[in-house]
């Protein structure tokens, strides 16, 4: 536990989260490349991979309850434990790998127990994070933080494509295991905040209303969890359509995969640029340009008809979504009463990974039967229609709700 609140962004404890934070995040890639093979490997069947990432997002249903937990624990546990469990399966998936006796199911298990590891994890995460830096710097910390993971996933990519053709997929696991072994151990040398203390004692059902009160208390909060899943859900037709639309155009793989390396490099400059402007970076028109980057892309995707047009939005598209991402995690983080910082990250966290594979079910009966501009423009219509909705409720007060404003949800 710190003793005094940090003074300064580079302090030991935001350096050891951040080194150790991409490194995992690194390993984590290296994995699910391999394990994407891997799973083709023993079943040649695609659609077995697509379970087992169904069965990864399926525990976020129950986040808010995990969020609630988090709220009543230190974060200690959630965090270090969920590092040495993610370890404990890694290395387990990799001896059973390199024995040949690795079974379908199992994997299927893996990611199962793994999804519900997460769904404590992230939260537990996202709430250190303000504890570790300055108030003043909460802008360039985010920023940062994921301006690194971004570019780590980026160079595991390439890293995980020569790794997994030059000795297979099995090394690749075992460097994810100890990279969770590693975050588990810099977690010790990290102060961790004390249980916020609520001045009631409540029990469970009690503490899991209470964050909801907190996010229909302080409007901006939830009108944050629709832009979330707005904004995921938008990307439901980019995974979905824009192989089809490659294909389409002539361009094939490298269309598809020329414009994913664009988004993510978009992705890395936004947050380059955010942390490079540090206070004066506003939240709220952050939340709204990002929006309407997104309505833009999908306006003009249809107009694309070469790579350079394709990697040209899709950068733009990730610089939308970095301004977006920026101001959501600031506004949360701000606005949030501490002792409900798990509970509203989890509850955003939910409606964000729902929304992807929600948003997939919903269009793969239509996806073949209508034409992608049609599926384009429905989508940029409906994310103008959130940017109208979140610029009414983004004007509401910002004061954050206090523990006496909640005391009516959870009595």
């Amino acid at each position: 536990m710190r003793a005094n609140p940090p003074t300064r962004l580079w302090n030991r404890h935001f350096t050891l989260f951040l080194l150790g934070t991409t490194q995992s995040v690194f390993g984590s890639t290296l994995t699910a490349v391999a394990m994407a093979f891997l799973v083709l490997e023993l079943t040649g069947s695609a659609a077995a991979t697509g379970l087992t990432i169904a069965l990864a997002t399926l525990p976020h249903v129950f986040g808010p309850l995990a969020g609630t937990l988090v709220d009543r624990m230190s974060l200690r546990i959630p965090l270090i434990a969920g590092d040495i469990a993610q370890g404990v399966l890694a290395l387990v998936t990799w001896v059973l790998a390199v024995n040949g006796v690795l079974p379908v199911g199992f994997i299927y298990a893996s990611a199962l127990l793994s999804g519900v590891i997460t769904v404590f994890y992230r939260p537990a995460s996202e709430a250190l994070l303000p504890t570790l830096v300055p108030r003043t710097e909460l802008v360039r910390a985010n920023t940062i933080l994921h301006g690194g993971t971004q570019t780590v996933t980026l160079l595991g990519y390439g890293v995980s494509g020569w790794l997994v053709t030059a000795i297979g997929v099995k090394p690749a696991l075992l460097v994810d295991a100890l990279s969770f072994f590693v975050m588990g151990s810099l977690f010790l040398l990290i102060a961790m905040p004390p249980v916020a203390s609520d001045p009631r004692q409540q029990t469970f059902l009690q503490d899991l209303r209470g964050g909801f009160a907190a996010l229909r208390s302080i409007p901006v909060l939830g009108a944050l969890v629709g832009v979330g899943f707005v904004v995921m859900a938008a990307m439901a037709p980019l995974n979905m359509l824009l192989p089809k639309l490659s294909v389409d155009l002539g361009l094939s793989a490298q269309g598809y995969s020329s414009s994913m390396m664009a988004l993510t490099v978009g992705m890395i400059v936004g947050s380059a640029v955010i942390a490079w402007m540090g206070n004066r970076f506003r939240a709220r028109p952050a939340v709204t340009l990002g929006l309407l980057i997104c309505a833009v892309f999908y306006a003009l995707l249809t107009f694309a008809q070469s790579i350079p047009g394709l990697m040209a939005l899709t950068f733009l598209l990730g610089l939308g979504m970095s301004a977006n991402q920026a101001g959501t995690m600031y506004l949360i983080q701000t606005l949030t009463p501490p002792q409900y910082l798990g509970r509203v990250f989890a509850v955003v966290m939910s409606s964000m990974m729902l929304a992807l594979p929600l948003t997939l079910f919903l269009l793969a009966p239509i996806a073949d039967r209508v034409q992608s501009a049609a599926v384009f423009a429905g989508a940029a219509a409906v994310i103008l229609c959130t940017v109208a909705a979140w610029m009414v409720l983004q004007r509401q007060p910002a004061a954050p709700a206090s523990p006496d404003l909640l005391a009516g949800a959870n009595d």
